[in-house]
């Protein structure tokens, strides 16, 4: 997929992408199966039904096929990066 589509995607109010992503750089989590992404919050469903919600404070568009979606948590002492690649 190229950039611009994915960043149209990205930004449009609401993702949903199936099937397509995997998460990569998080505790070796594995495979994610649903992404939204509405405003500013970050939704994602694995592949073993965990959830994970949380408020993302950039997107950075690493590459053709990789989006970083960085939170920082509220006392500003933790920066977790959400490294997704689409497969």
């Amino acid at each position: 997929m190229e950039l611009e589509k994915l960043k149209t995607l990205l930004m449009n109010k609401e993702v949903m992408v199936e099937s397509r992503w995997e998460l990569i750089e998080i505790d070796s989590i594995g495979s994610v199966k649903e992404i939204s992404k509405l405003n500013k919050l970050l939704i994602m469903i694995l592949d073993n039904d965990t959830k994970i919600v949380c408020k993302v404070d950039e997107v950075q568009y690493e590459n053709e096929d990789t989006v970083n979606f960085i939170h920082i948590t509220p006392d500003k002492d933790e920066i977790i990066i959400f490294r997704v690649r689409i497969i």
